[in-house]
């Protein structure tokens, strides 16, 4: 082990277990969504559907934008003007490419990007009808979970919670010679609250408008998926 002798000085509370090639694990992603209508008869607003798998190298991560102005004041000491603060003026994030490997009858209806509807001619009762509509939009709840590979203590999840994103159909793709279905999902913003009754309530002001991360070992992962299944559901018509 190299000599950190010199940092010795410091609280370094991360000393030696940085350099940990431990650390240096696969993660493994799993995308659920529920669509905030129906989806004709097939997904109902209570429902979650799975995006099934991914290729090897996916990387199922936010892109963020921050746009922020600078507020300029005069330099006393004369010169060029100093930044007093930044404003933020737009906030973005989105998933640019999800694309499902083994896109299921489920996840074939959410890639229309609109909500389809059911043929009801006896000769059709079992095809469904939507529009071809560019840039329409599927709005949604969503969770992205990782994985990290382990064992015991060391095999831990962070999960990412979003009440609100738009699924949109991005085209297709192409996978060792077979069609895959591609999303684009824009995170949407949303001012609610956790519900009073839920184990998250008290944790309300830790989230923000897109959402929120929740990191932990993985045999507690199914408690926080419980909690979080009626958590920013739609508002009763």
């Amino acid at each position: 082990m190299s000599d950190y002798s010199y940092i010795d000085a410091l609280n370094v509370k991360n000393k030696d277990s940085q350099f940990n090639a431990d650390n240096f694990r696969r993660v493994g992603n799993f995308v659920l969504v529920s669509p905030l209508a129906a989806v004709g008869a097939l997904i109902l607003p209570a429902d979650w559907v799975g995006l099934g798998y991914f290729r090897p190298d996916a990387q199922l991560a936010p892109t963020t934008d921050v746009q922020r102005s600078p507020i300029l004041v005069q330099n006393p000491q004369g010169g060029q003007p100093i930044t007093l603060l930044e404003d933020t003026t737009d906030v973005s994030a989105i998933y640019e490419t999800i694309e499902p490997i083994t896109a299921d009858e489920y996840i074939q209806a959410l890639h229309q990007g609109s909500v389809p509807i059911a043929l009801t001619d006896a000769t059709l009762n079992g095809s469904t009808i939507s529009p071809f509509e560019p840039g329409a939009s599927i709005e949604a709840r969503m969770m992205v979970i990782r994985i990290t590979e382990g064992n015991g203590d060391s095999k831990r999840y962070e999960l990412f919670w979003h009440p609100r994103v738009a699924l949109q159909s991005n085209g297709l793709g192409d996978y060792e010679g077979r069609a895959t279905r591609i999303f684009r999902v824009p995170v949407r913003q949303w001012g609610g609250r956790f519900t009073e009754a839920g184990v998250l309530a008290a944790f309300d002001n830790a989230k923000g408008d897109m959402g929120a991360v929740f990191q932990g070992p993985i045999d507690e992962l199914a408690a926080l998926v419980a909690a979080l299944k009626g958590e920013a559901v739609a508002a009763a018509a």
